[in-house]
């Protein structure tokens, strides 16, 4: 089964009570990385049960963690695409990410990333 990294977005969906991509993530063979872990459990105000779910819920989901080679490529993305495309930095890192690992990205927003030369992003 092909490995993609799940951008945040989707679990926020499921978070959210989006049974229909809860089904569909049970059959990817997801990842995630440094930032999509952050982003879940920073996510605004979150009690210590809510924390502790979204936790138990990602476990599965081997991380990613951000390496040289996936920072210097989030730099050269920013260069290119920040100004004409308003890539930020998050973004970036993720779509890096997903361009070294060589796996496509599976998002709700592909407007976000489908400008990014290379980078497969694929709706759920």
């Amino acid at each position: 089964m092909e490995a993609k990294l799940i951008d945040t977005n989707i679990f926020i969906d499921i978070f959210r009570g989006n049974e229909t991509y809860h089904k569909k993530l049970s059959d990817i063979n997801g990842h995630i990385n440094d930032v999509i872990y952050i982003e879940l459990i920073q996510g605004g105000r979150l009690n210590k049960s809510e924390l502790r779910e979204i936790k138990k819920y990602i476990r599965p989901f081997r991380r990613l963690h951000i390496s040289q080679q996936i920072s210097i490529t989030a730099v050269t993305l920013v260069e290119q695409y920040g100004a004409g495309h308003g890539l930020m930095l998050a973004d970036a890192l993720i779509a890096s990410t997903a361009l070294v690992w060589g796996m496509p990205l599976v998002t709700l927003n592909t407007k976000d990333f489908n400008f990014i030369e290379g980078l497969h992003a694929d709706l759920l």
